[in-house]
């Protein structure tokens, strides 16, 4: 159980969960420096010791501290890494994922919506001359990876906005360039398609339309290395009705797939036998999503049974239906702990996958 502090998930709650995650093989913790008040600033670097990475994603939250519906979406994001899923088989065979969980965990501690103990707005804070200390680790982390033999490709800094959508902010070529502009919709809307309807179009915050500024992390980026890093800030729901975190998670890490190019491999995000269903997470919990993949969805309409192992068939809702999805999602609401059968039926082509519900 979280605390009722820190918007939920403080300081302490992170190091606990770093004594679970440190012990998946996959999973390096280090630290990249210290707060002002002497905390330790982790990062998980997640790879395939047994693969050699040709790209490198790095993701960091909690800048702002009361935004954490951003976290929760890295939490998933770390989960389905670790998952030994198709989707993480496809990502840690060509990738190494740095991520900082809590850049200000100060700000968190302290129970400052926006700020570190300084009182200042580490996020705007990347173009001054007395950086704060925590600008300064994550400006060095950044510099010692572009530096090294494994550069960043991608580039995601998670926050959540009081405007209830979630978007990218989007640079405009005024501060960017036409091209970079093109790989920036590109990427959106490969993520996009994984989650519809969720995410608002690029268009939808467009800044930087005067030029480049010099006080942010991807200001920082453009202005080093140009269009070798896709570094964005991506905005969850900062509000009452946010959720869906985890369907938030998969649409990124997939549309990072897809972006990078990433080969679907035998084992990967489809299974080898054409009449079998990729099921995601599975084991699943109750009161969440899973979702379904499968070779092929034929664009006809179709149907889908949840069946008990004693024969009953489980009428569960559908909410992503739209008969081209190569995703759909099932949503398990009352569905009892136990061990299922999910079929898919459409004109005569029947899949099916085996599904665990705790």
């Amino acid at each position: 159980m979280y605390s009722t502090d820190n918007w939920g998930y403080g300081y302490s709650n992170l190091e606990t969960d770093l004594g679970v995650w440190g012990q998946n093989d996959n999973v390096d913790i280090d630290f990249i420096g210290y707060s002002v008040l002497d905390r330790k600033l982790y990062v998980l670097n997640i790879k395939d010791e047994s693969k050699i990475a040709e790209f490198r994603v790095s993701i960091h939250a909690r800048t702002h501290p009361n935004e954490v519906q951003a976290w929760y979406v890295t939490d998933e994001m770390i989960n389905i890494l670790l998952s030994e899923t198709t989707l993480a088989n496809r990502l840690l065979n060509k990738v190494e994922f740095s991520i900082i969980p809590m850049i200000n965990p100060d700000g968190v501690e302290m129970n400052k919506p926006r700020e570190n103990s300084n009182d200042v707005d580490i996020e705007s804070n990347w173009g001054s001359s007395n950086p704060e200390a925590e600008v300064v680790a994550l400006k060095s982390f950044f510099g010692d990876l572009m530096n090294s033999d494994l550069p960043i490709d991608v580039m995601l800094n998670m926050h959540s906005a009081y405007a209830c959508k979630r978007y990218f902010v989007y640079h405009h070529q005024n501060g960017t360039s036409y091209s970079f502009t093109q790989q920036e919709k590109s990427f959106i809307a490969s993520i996009q398609n994984y989650f519809e309807g969720g995410i608002e179009d690029w268009n939808y915050y467009v800044s930087w339309s005067k030029g480049t500024p010099t006080r942010y992390p991807e200001s920082w980026f453009w202005r080093n290395y140009s269009d070798q890093v896709m570094a964005l800030t991506y905005e969850d729901m900062n509000c009452s009705s946010a959720g869906s975190y985890d369907v938030t998670a998969f649409a990124l890490l997939s549309g990072i797939a897809d972006y990078l190019e990433l080969e679907t491999l035998d084992l990967d995000i489809f299974p080898t036998d054409k009449n079998s269903l990729n099921i995601y997470p599975n084991p699943a919990s109750k009161s969440r999503s899973v979702f379904i993949s499968a070779h092929t969805f034929r664009d006809v309409d179709y149907q889908i049974h949840l069946i008990s192992f004693d024969g009953n068939v489980l009428e569960i809702p559908i909410s992503k239906s739209s008969k081209n999805s190569s995703v759909i999602e099932l949503q398990l609401d009352n569905v009892p702990s136990g061990m299922y059968i999910v079929q898919y039926a459409s004109e005569g082509v029947i899949m099916t996958g085996k599904l665990i519900v705790n």
